[in-house]
């Protein structure tokens, strides 16, 4: 049995306010539910591998089984986020699901790329070498990360999850990943 409390810093190039403003650490999952490692730490695979620590496997190399797990937990979390958008609501727990929902592309534009997520800081979202990407991700992107509480934001996210949705639909159905 895994030691469940084993706590690893959070390497620098994943330090942005944005992401994790209220922490210094994160802390070791069961990953035999990718779901729930998603659902506490969305770049959970991305930092162990930035630590050089020794992992069972990484998602990105597998776009095809992980990234419609993110799609899913997208899903599940999208309508509660337009709410907080549409209300204006401003809280902590609507910031933080805004900013998991954010999480969730930025890993799965890079998995969907065979990348794991080389960190958050804007330097680090360049994604001119993408093949499998929404048009002008990156500019896009860079704007919900600047801005992430405005509706404009959310209506952005929402249409980058859907374009990258059909890029991957159209990778699976050509054989491609």
């Amino acid at each position: 049995m895994q030691n469940r409390n084993k706590l690893w810093e959070i390497p620098e190039q994943f330090r942005n306010p944005l992401f994790n403003s209220d922490k210094n650490s994160f802390q070791q999952q069961d990953i035999s539910v990718i779901s729930h490692v998603l659902s506490h730490e969305p770049f959970y695979f991305d930092m162990l591998y930035a630590l050089k620590e020794t992992i069972e496997f990484n998602p990105w190399e597998n776009p095809k089984d992980f990234v419609s797990i993110i799609f899913g937990q997208w899903k599940q979390l999208k309508d509660s986020a337009r709410e907080i958008y549409k209300q204006k609501e401003s809280s902590n727990k609507s910031e933080r699901l805004l900013t998991h929902c954010v999480s969730l592309f930025i890993a799965c534009l890079f998995w969907l790329n065979r990348s794991p997520v080389p960190g958050l800081r804007t330097s680090d979202i360049e994604l001119d070498d993408f093949y499998r990407k929404p048009v002008n991700c990156e500019e896009r992107l860079l704007f919900i990360m600047s801005k992430p509480t405005q509706y404009h934001a959310f209506i952005q996210l929402e249409q980058l999850f859907d374009e990258c949705e059909k890029i991957y639909a159209k990778a699976i159905a050509l054989k491609q990943i």
